[in-house]
């Protein structure tokens, strides 16, 4: 349980700070202090977030800790980045696909034992899984499929 909340944890700066600060870096390197500050939550110029908006960079993450109405929109979305970040850092990906060829429930039993995901979570990624290595149908056959079958 504390390696799934350290990993989501971690999910959350990876892709709430650092890959933003990063993309704020590479965009505006002349800015480089400036941005160094904000991100780290000190005194900054306003006008840097206006030159972010103006260079069409995603705003500097704000807390997303609030319930209810103070629930803010981008909240479910950054929550599930950390999850999966943090499924990839449990499970990673290609230690996992080789019991993609399981059915669903045993596989979600062996990522369980194995990497102490929940059923649910190996559930969700039994079915990435599945979406990702299934072939893709070609365009006739999305267009007729309602007509072969």
């Amino acid at each position: 349980m504390q390696q799934r909340l350290l990993a989501h944890e971690l999910g959350h700066f990876l892709s709430d700070i650092f890959f933003i600060r990063q993309l704020w870096l590479k965009t505006i390197p002349e800015q480089k202090k400036a941005i160094e500050q904000a991100f780290s939550w000190q005194d900054y110029d306003d006008i840097l977030e206006l030159y972010g908006l103006i260079k069409g960079l995603p705003r500097r993450p704000r807390t997303i800790v609030g319930r209810g109405n103070d629930l803010l929109p981008e909240t479910s979305e950054r929550e599930l980045q950390a999850d999966l970040i943090a499924r990839e850092i449990i499970a990673p990906w290609n230690r996992v696909l080789p019991s993609a060829s399981l059915d669903k429930s045993d596989f979600v039993e062996r990522i369980r034992e194995q990497f102490g995901l929940p059923r649910k979570i190996a559930a969700y990624y039994y079915d990435d899984l599945k979406r990702s290595i299934a072939p893709k149908p070609d365009l006739i056959t999305r267009i007729f499929s309602p007509f072969l079958t």
